[in-house]
Order: structure tokens, then C-alpha cells, then sequence
């Protein structure tokens, strides 16, 4: 189970139920898109319609959608399309990978941990 907060949905985010999720206004969240970016905020749970309330995950066991291949216990970010990437040193992370992903749009089960710049090695 995790830990969410309530944001109003800035855009139609039906479409992207377990996507990474950045804060875009005052309460509102929409899809995250750069690694480096301070206000990513957690991976979306719900499908809300624009002006809906989204649930955003930000600590605990859930899923997120792959952006491509992750191997399991990598620390994950945010790719351009709001999907799960492999971090690098720098970036901001949502959480760990707990298993492998093998292709863009696969959904895996991570650690969510609250978003933070991370600095280290992904070995």
C-alpha cells in the first residue's frame, strides 16, 4: 500500500494511470517529463479528467509504467513521456525498481521513495 496526496489534474491524465507526475500550479500535477526537474512529485494512481482530483503515490509499494527496459533494484525516473527510466546521478528518482521491465509500456511493482535529487550509482 502507499502513501498518496490529492492534486487537481492540470490536463486530461486518463490516460496515464501509473505515470510519473510533476507540480505544475498551486495543487495541480501533470506528466513529468524532465529528469532534473524539482517539482516531480510521485506517480499518478488514478485517472482523473482535467480539474479532477489525481492521487499521487509518493511512498510505499505501487506500480509505474516502463519507459523501456529497467533492470530490478535500479533507482527510477521520469523519461520524456512520464514513464519509468533508469536514474542517473543527478536526477530526481521516484523509487526503486523491485522487478525487471523488458520494454516501453510494461508496468512494474517499485518502492516508491519521496522524490529527491539523487546522486549516486545505479550498479
Amino acid at each position: 500500500m502507499a502513501e498518496t496526496f490529492s492534486a487537481k489534474a492540470a490536463a486530461d491524465l486518463s490516460a496515464v494511470q501509473y505515470h510519473i507526475m510533476r507540480l505544475s500550479a498551486a495543487n495541480t500535477v501533470n506528466v513529468a517529463s524532465l529528469t532534473t526537474v524539482t517539482g516531480i512529485c510521485g506517480v499518478l494512481q488514478n485517472k482523473p479528467q482535467s480539474g479532477e482530483a489525481g492521487a499521487i503515490a509518493y511512498l510505499g509499494q505501487g506500480r509505474v509504467v516502463a519507459g523501456g527496459a529497467i533492470t530490478a533494484g535500479v533507482h527510477v525516473t521520469c523519461n520524456g513521456s512520464g514513464r519509468a527510466a533508469t536514474a542517473n546521478s543527478g536526477d530526481m528518482i521516484v523509487g526503486q525498481a523491485l522487478e525487471a521491465a523488458g520494454a516501453d509500456g510494461d508496468i512494474i511493482d517499485v518502492l516508491y521513495k519521496p522524490p529527491v535529487k539523487w546522486f549516486g550509482t545505479n550498479s
